[in-house]
């Protein structure tokens, strides 16, 4: 014990014991650390997932390394309903973004991502409804079910074709968002993908698409005009329900 605890120290890394406390350890029983505002487990590989957040900052710029660890991912629920952000920079080393990592940040309105991010995580940005500006770099393969869900501010975004599937309920009542660019590469987008995208007028499906589930654009009641990709095969049920202008 002596000796684990000299080699904690010597790493710089302070258990964080009211962290571990809370979130408890995690599903391999890895152990909670503090580093400044930050809490985070060090993963397998020796980088870090930050797990949370106790600053008050408005403005927050995510460090690239905590304790000579570098940041490759931001955990579940790490800064889920924090009322005070109202912008967030990540660092190029991170590739994840989990669960609920940013939901219900209600006053965060713009979140700027690194090259490597790869994934977005079930209801990352949930109800973020001051969020007007996310870009997401080529490279990105996976949109979470419901990982914009609800972000009413949201008036552009650009989906990169590197994306494999977009979610179901991804971009679902975000509705001031007018421009939607979807990349060929995209194969599949997930049931009520954009539905309730109530100010959406026109949409270009890109060829690469090959299958559409269940309500994509229900209620997009502005909807005016649809290119559907060649390949389609099946148009599934309640796809332009609701959509009184197409």
């Amino acid at each position: 014990a002596v000796c684990a605890l000299a080699a904690v120290a010597a790493a710089g890394l302070v258990p964080a014991e009211s962290a571990a406390e809370t979130q408890g350890n995690d599903a391999d029983g890895k152990q909670a650390y503090i580093s400044g505002d930050y809490s985070y487990t060090v993963k397998a590989d020796g980088t870090v997932e930050i797990t949370g957040y106790s600053g008050s900052g408005t403005d927050i710029t995510v460090p690239g390394e905590l304790d000579g660890h570098a940041v490759t991912s931001i955990g579940s629920e790490a800064f889920m309903e924090n009322e005070q952000i109202k912008s967030v920079g990540l660092p190029d080393s991170v590739g994840a973004i989990g669960s609920r990592a940013f939901s219900g940040c209600i006053s965060m309105k713009n979140v700027t991502t690194g090259n490597r991010l790869r994934s977005i995580g079930y209801r990352a940005f949930y109800d973020c409804i001051s969020l007007s500006a996310m870009t997401m770099p080529e490279g990105v393969a996976s949109i979470g079910d419901s990982a914009f869900r609800g972000c009413k501010s949201l008036t552009a975004i650009s989906v990169p074709g590197s994306v494999e599937r977009i979610g179901s309920y991804a971009f679902s009542s975000c509705s001031r968002l007018e421009d939607v660019t979807l990349g060929y590469g995209i194969r599949q987008i997930g049931k009520h993908g954009f539905a309730y995208c109530s100010s959406l007028q026109q949409i270009s499906i890109p060829d690469s698409v090959t299958e559409m589930e269940a309500g994509v654009f229900y209620w997009c009641r502005d909807l005016k005009t649809v290119k559907l990709p060649g390949g389609i095969e099946r148009v599934e049920k309640e796809m332009f329900s609701r959509c009184g202008q197409l």
